[in-house]
């Protein structure tokens, strides 16, 4: 039914001051009456003339007429999202279910108390999001190993309803999907935005896992054929302190070594394992730990180690412009490593340099007669290489790089301080090509290299400096740092030994890090300021550059005596960064041609990746990569892509595979293999091991879509919120007429103003 309303065309004061000015105007001039005009004529034109100004004042009130519009034909839409993820399986909700029986439970009320007032649809969602039946919610499990809330929300709200629609998100809000939390909020907006508003309930709280993890302090090690290396495993366990298990050294599918272990309250568990191969080449072992009762998953009690067999060293060249501590330790670490050979040159004076050669062989190679050696004994002979050192004095520093065939015996070389006398344009020159070509790895451990770094040097190194005065600061690995896993027990919780050990010395501050640039350590000053960089590398073609920032690390390796537990830090650290810059430019010693995998083991939920290195890339075509599965035929082939920034580096995308064990072999012209990598792939394990609720989460998307958090979603609640929000946010439909917008009414008016005129006419008014 509708109902008059008065919406003025003028505002209410301005229409009061123009009523109250006509009508004193009116009965002023009524007062005035001629004399020759007769009185009925008169009251007529006065008449007249009031009812014309009325009809004006009436106009402008606007009086309109508003009729309420019918609603939308048909019932409101609402969408019950029901979580099935992995997480959803915890039984943390009282009465002893599981979150996600709970939350079928809960829609089946909604359904069957509602289906009579909404347009009722369910879905059910993990990674993806599918339609189903409440009945047949019941027979599904909660496995899905991802937790994708933005896309669920944003797949049922991508569409207006005429008669307006709802969401009712059943889930512990443990959103894991990749993006964060931004593809979330991103979908609520948009809930928002098309009038659908969230309402949520948490369901399950902060719950515990017991949980055991194996973990490695390096996944993958380069050593020379016979000889010992040691897997370091650590332990890291949740909610079973004191329990116990057993570790086993798996290879070649047979069981090579067993350990058992108790687990400590206090942290990880720590066990070695001793390996070595006779033969050059790619081997693969597991460390496998026993399942405890009543572990979440026994999923992660297994890591793979990968050992990679040379009969050529990693000869590495170090350059100091003037003898330094912090060079002499680093000399004396570098030439206790069974994998490396030195060359050393020191400049003593301006026309005196002294070259220190520290060589291997490999185990149980004969020994020249001549040739004296250091550091062997007759036990370890047959497992460890024998080392010889040899001194020589040069007299001109530019035949240390002068020439690019003696850069390429090389794989890293290490530019200490003041190193200006060495680096001419020629030699800047060549260690470009070698870098860039040759796949070479170039240090400068101890900052910038120069007083001044500028032209080809500086385009290759990862930072800028600008001068500034000497400060102090501790040394702290970034995510990425970790992840490197220099140090034993990385994974298991940040490596706080760094920043106990003493400080370092830097006088020339980083003014910038380049775009391609990571930054692997930052600094820690006095004041907590964390930002400048301390570890920086980038690639450089098909090599890589690193910049280590600060001086005095000598006094890591010469700590006091409260510090002694930290004393194995330093070579431990040298020891990893050496194998890091090597391996990871791809190309070891007597390689042209090599494939690595980006990492040891995969999730199924990223694609695995191999990266492929071509020393002569400019007449060296990339070959086929062939990807087989363990116990699964017909092999895969794929091309490698070149990168574009990386000369002679190539990226093989396999794609997102099922688990398993992998073998990546490239393929020559010939047919043959060329040289291969392996990995795993494993299912992911992030919904069974981090099942907490994030209430916090929910209460977001319900606040952001305009909807709530329901306490106990009874379908009372839910019908009760959404007439509210629709009340606020969906008011009735009407339709707006004005009542004088007819031809009749304004000629009526003009009616009675043209007799008013017709009268004054008549009576000899103008």
């Amino acid at each position: 039914m509708g109902m008059m309303t008065f919406e003025p065309l003028i505002s209410p004061a301005l229409w009061t001051a123009v009523a109250a000015l006509a009508v004193p105007l009116v009965a002023w001039y009524a007062w005035s009456r001629p004399r020759e005009m007769g009185r009925a004529r008169w009251a007529a034109i006065i008449g007249l003339m009031g009812l014309g100004l009325a009809g004006v004042l009436l106009i402008l009130l606007n009086p309109t007429w508003v009729d309420e519009l019918p609603p939308p034909a048909g019932k409101p839409r609402l969408t019950i999202l029901v979580d099935s993820s992995g997480s959803m399986g915890a039984a943390d909700v009282p009465g002893g279910q599981t979150r996600y029986q709970a939350a079928v439970r809960r829609a089946a009320e909604v359904v069957e108390a509602l289906g009579g007032q909404f347009e009722i649809q369910t879905r059910v969602f993990s990674e993806t999001i599918s339609p189903a039946e409440v009945a047949e919610l019941a027979d599904r499990r909660p496995e899905a190993q991802v937790t994708d809330l933005g896309a669920a929300i944003a797949s049922v709200v991508g569409e207006d309803h005429p008669a307006g629609q709802a969401v009712v998100l059943f889930s512990d809000g443990n959103h894991n999907a990749g993006g964060g939390v931004a593809p979330v909020l991103a979908a609520v907006r948009m809930a928002r935005a098309m009038a659908a508003p969230v309402y949520c309930q948490t369901l399950g709280g902060a719950a515990e896992v017991r949980d055991l993890s194996v973990q490695l302090g390096a996944p993958q090690e380069v050593v020379f054929a016979g000889q010992r290396v040691s897997i370091e495993v650590w332990l890291t366990h949740q909610g079973l302190s004191g329990g116990r298990t057993s570790v086993a050294l798996y290879g070649d599918g047979q069981e090579l070594s067993r350990q058992e272990v108790i687990l400590p309250p206090d942290g990880p568990a720590h066990v070695r394992f001793e390996v070595s191969r006779a033969e050059k080449g790619l081997a693969r072992y597991e460390i496998k730990a026993d399942a405890i009762p009543g572990e979440a998953t026994a999923g992660n009690n297994t890591a793979v180690f990968l050992l990679r067999t040379v009969d050529e060293p990693i000869r590495i060249l170090l350059l100091e412009g003037k003898p330094y501590w912090d060079g002499k330790f680093l000399m004396r670490t570098l030439a206790g490593d069974p994998l490396a050979e030195l060359d050393c040159v020191v400049r003593m004076t301006d026309k005196r340099f002294v070259r220190q050669t520290i060589s291997s062989r490999p185990p149980g190679a004969t020994r020249p007669a001549a040739t004296s050696t250091a550091g062997t004994d007759a036990g370890p002979a047959a497992t460890q290489p024998v080392r010889e050192q040899k001194w020589t004095v040069l007299t001109d520093s530019a035949e240390v790089l002068a020439k690019p065939e003696s850069l390429r015996q090389y794989q890293i070389v290490v530019l200490g301080r003041d190193a200006e006398v060495f680096l001419t344009d020629p030699a800047v020159s060549n260690l470009r090509d070698w870098v860039a070509r040759e796949g070479g790895a170039l240090l400068c451990f101890r900052g910038a290299p120069m007083a001044q770094v500028t032209g080809r040097l500086a385009s290759m190194l990862p930072v800028e400096w600008t001068s500034g005065r000497e400060s102090r600061f501790h040394v702290r690995l970034t995510e990425l740092g970790r992840e490197m896993r220099w140090l034993p027990g990385a994974d298991a919780q940040p490596p706080a030994e760094l920043a106990e050990l003493p400080t370092l010395a830097t006088v020339a501050q980083i003014e910038r890090t380049k775009p391609l640039a990571t930054v692997l350590a930052t600094a820690v000053f006095a004041d907590g300021q964390r930002d400048t960089p301390v570890v920086t590398w980038q690639p450089y073609g098909t090599g890589r550059t690193v910049v280590i920032e600060g001086a005095g690390m000598w006094r890591w390796a010469f700590l006091p005596p409260d510090q002694q537990a930290h004393d194995a830090l330093y070579g431990t650290l040298w020891h990893s960064i050496l194998r890091w810059m090597v391996s990871g430019s791809g190309l070891l010693p007597g390689e042209n041609l090599a494939i690595r995998g980006e990492k040891v083991l995969f999730s199924t939920l990223e694609p695995a990746m191999a990266t492929l290195r071509v020393r002569d890339w400019s007449k060296v075509q990339p070959p086929m990569v062939e990807l087989t599965a363990e116990g699964q035929q017909p092999a895969q082939r794929f091309t490698p892509v070149a990168l574009k920034d990386e000369p002679g580096t190539y990226r093989v995308v396999f794609g997102k595979l099922p688990p398993g064990r992998y073998r990546a072999r490239m393929i020559d012209a010939s047919g043959g293999a060329a040289g291969e990598t392996l990995f795993d792939v494993a299912s992911s394990l992030q919904e069974q091991l981090d099942v907490r609720a994030r209430p916090e989460l929910m209460a977001r998307i319900a606040e952001g879509s305009g909807g709530a958090v329901l306490e106990e979603a009874s379908p009372g609640e839910i019908a009760k919120r959404f007439r509210e929000y629709i009340a606020v946010n969906r008011p009735p439909q009407v339709r707006r007429v004005t009542a004088w917008d007819r031809w009749w009414v304004l000629l009526g008016l003009f009616g009675v103003w043209g007799t008013t005129w017709a009268l004054r006419r008549s009576g000899g008014l103008i």
